[in-house]
Formats: C-alpha cells, sequence, structure tokens
C-alpha cells in the first residue's frame, strides 16, 4: 500500500531513514512501512556551488557544495551579462519539476536564473546603477538547482 502526506497525520523516521512509522488520519494505529511507499517524498537531485566570473570568460566553480545531479555542469559565456550552465545528461526534461535559486552577494548587482531548455540555464548579471548587463559582475555567487521526480 502507498501513502500520499496528505493521508497522514504523523511521519516518523527511524535512523536507517528507509523505515518510517506513519499514522493515517482518523487512526491512532502506527504502522512501520519503507520510506519510499511514500508517494511523493522522493528526494530531489541537486547541485548546489558557489560561482564567479570576469571579463568576457566563461563563469567558473569556486566550490561546490553537492552535485547529485550526475554529471559535472559546463558554463559558458553568451555575451554582455549573459551565461549558460549546460548540463550533458538532460536531467531538466519537466520545468514544473525543476526548484532553481542564483543570487548575488553584491546588492549593486542583479542575478537572474532560467530555464532555457532541458539540459540548460540561462543566467544573467545586471550592475544595477545603470540598469545594464555587465561582465565581471559575477563573484562568489550561490547557485542552487534541485529536480525533483
Amino acid at each position: 500500500m502507498n501513502f500520499k502526506k496528505e493521508q497522514l497525520k504523523e511521519v516518523s523516521t527511524f535512523n536507517d531513514a528507509t523505515d518510517i512509522v506513519v499514522f493515517e488520519k482518523g487512526s491512532n494505529v502506527p504502522k512501520r512501512i519503507k520510506k519510499s511507499k511514500l508517494i511523493g517524498d522522493s528526494q530531489p537531485k541537486i547541485y548546489k556551488a558557489i560561482i564567479s566570473q570576469s571579463g568576457t570568460n566563461d563563469p567558473t566553480v569556486d566550490h561546490v557544495f553537492t552535485n547529485t545531479i550526475g554529471v559535472n555542469p559546463t558554463f559558458e559565456y553568451v555575451n554582455v551579462g549573459n551565461y549558460n550552465i549546460i548540463f550533458s545528461n538532460n536531467p531538466f526534461v519537466d520545468e514544473n519539476k525543476i526548484f532553481h535559486d542564483f543570487n548575488s552577494t553584491d546588492n549593486a548587482v542583479g542575478a537572474t536564473m532560467y530555464w532555457n531548455q532541458e539540459d540548460s540555464f540561462g543566467l544573467q548579471t545586471t550592475d544595477l546603477s545603470t540598469v545594464t548587463g555587465g561582465d565581471g559582475l559575477m563573484y562568489k555567487f550561490p547557485i542552487l538547482i534541485e529536480v525533483y521526480s
């Protein structure tokens, strides 16, 4: 039997994180089930890193915190203030199952990230004093991509 989270009033995870105890709504009887039986609770594939960019060079990775997506991305310079992050294994088939975040570490710089297609995202940096795209503005920007199944 599979369970949807909304059918449950309480969920407790054991140390091994493979079994959980659930209480169905309207019942005080605990059930121990495999976590895999909990529909819609799969762990996302994650890419979390710090990136920088200078001049007209491709962005570079300063540090990768997590990468469970299955491939190291490549970064490319497109034009002033515009860059791509590309994953060769096409993990982004359904844009409705993706969470992404790209932040500026400088209040004078705007940062935008958008889904391009099944294998890439676009990144944009903007000089907020002139409201124009700019190169060399990305310094130690955090980036996060989560892909849900």
